[in-house]
């Protein structure tokens, strides 16, 4: 009758679907909420109407004492909440689904018949205010005549045909089950946004292993020229130790890294790679990854930084990692800040991607290439 998928997530919310042939409508109970269909809906309405009475359970709209919060009859209530959730689906299909229950002339409850004129959608409580603007008095009278003269049903008097509760169940039963719905719709969306999220990028050749490899290289290299400038503290029991508990307690330094990656212009067509490089390691957390070009900025997490990439100037990168040995991803070192490679102080490698140039790498220089 629906999509599977809709079957299993009405599985996953808990909802009940039925179909009866009548009014569709969304009932609370005290082990969750019913949604019934008619099944002269057209099939490809369906999945609307199913939207918009999972909308009304969502909001509450089924909930004992709803309509009072807010000052109005249920009946007033239905129309409000179903302007406003009709708002958001396709009108051509809600028009086709009124019209397949109600007739040639069946129209859906849209926000023109309350004589909204601003461009968002609005509360509930925001509609309260305009409900019988466009109404002449004459018709709001003969709306309550009719109201008064319609027969009472055997059921609370805060449920309409379409929004309803079962009235054997208390109050607090009935919002239990609607606290637990919520809670479900909430894990459900949140499984949603984490499955549309979007992969760590890939790595094709292996760039981000290579660097590390490096990273690991320098590191050593660092340790060895004595440019470790944090410590950490590793056990090695050759070591004495002046009383047990410091017994074996040996100060190593723990080397800080970082790579600095070139996206200037003349790197363009390989901007993917080089962003998806940096966005790899920047994941891990281990080493701090810095993209340079006319300014620098380190990157965090998933975002890239925007920076200006009409030059290519080194020196803001090294000044944010100035402490630390540096691996540098460039194409060739025609700098606008040349001057700056004669102050390094730090053990570094360059890594030369793209059309790389082997002559502009300063003198004593290690030096990679890779094909990019």
């Amino acid at each position: 009758m629906i999509q599977p998928e809709w079957s299993k997530l009405l599985d996953r919310l808990g909802v009940r679907l039925t179909w009866e042939q009548g009014e569709c409508y969304c009932e609370l109970t005290k082990s969750g909420y019913r949604i019934n269909l008619d099944p002269r809906l057209p099939e490809d309405t369906r999945v609307v109407i199913l939207r918009h009475e999972l909308q009304h359970a969502l909001s509450g709209d089924c909930l004992p004492g709803r309509s009072l919060e807010l000052g109005l009859t249920p009946k007033q209530l239905n129309a409000v909440a179903d302007a406003i959730i009709n708002a958001s689906l396709p009108r051509e299909k809600l028009l086709r689904a009124s019209q397949s229950l109600h007739g040639p002339k069946g129209r859906p409850i849209t926000l023109d018949l309350f004589g909204w004129d601003k461009n968002y959608t609005p509360s509930r409580a925001e509609l309260v205010p305009v409900i019988g603007r466009g109404k002449s008095d004459q018709q709001q009278q003969s709306d309550r005549q009719q109201q008064q003269s319609e027969p009472q049903q055997p059921v609370r008097s805060d449920q309409t045909e379409e929004l309803r509760h079962d009235p054997s169940c208390s109050t607090e039963e009935l919002r239990r089950a609607h606290r637990e719905f919520v809670e479900r719709a909430r894990s459900e969306i949140e499984r949603m946004e984490s499955s549309s999220k979007p992969l760590p990028p890939t790595d094709p050749r292996g760039l981000a292993v290579r660097i590390r490899s490096l990273a690991a290289v320098l590191a050593q290299r660092a340790y060895r020229s004595g440019r470790g400038g944090m410590f950490s503290y590793t056990r090695n029991y050759k070591r004495p130790g002046r009383t047990p508990l410091t017994r074996g307690v040996v100060r190593e330094p723990r080397v800080k890294v970082a790579v600095l990656v070139d996206v200037s212009g003349s790197l363009q067509k390989h901007w993917s790679t080089l962003h998806a490089l940096a966005q790899r390691i920047a994941r891990a957390g281990d080493l701090e990854v810095v993209v340079f070009a006319g300014g620098a900025a380190v990157v965090r997490g998933r975002d890239l930084p925007s920076i200006d990439s009409s030059d290519t100037r080194i020196g803001p990168a090294l000044q944010l990692v100035w402490d630390a040995a540096a691996i540098v991803v460039i194409s060739d070192f025609r700098l606008s800040d040349p001057e700056v490679l004669n102050q390094i102080h730090v053990p570094w490698i360059a890594v030369l991607v793209g059309d790389y140039s082997r002559e502009s790498v300063p003198a004593d220089t290690p030096k990679v290439i890779i094909e990019l």
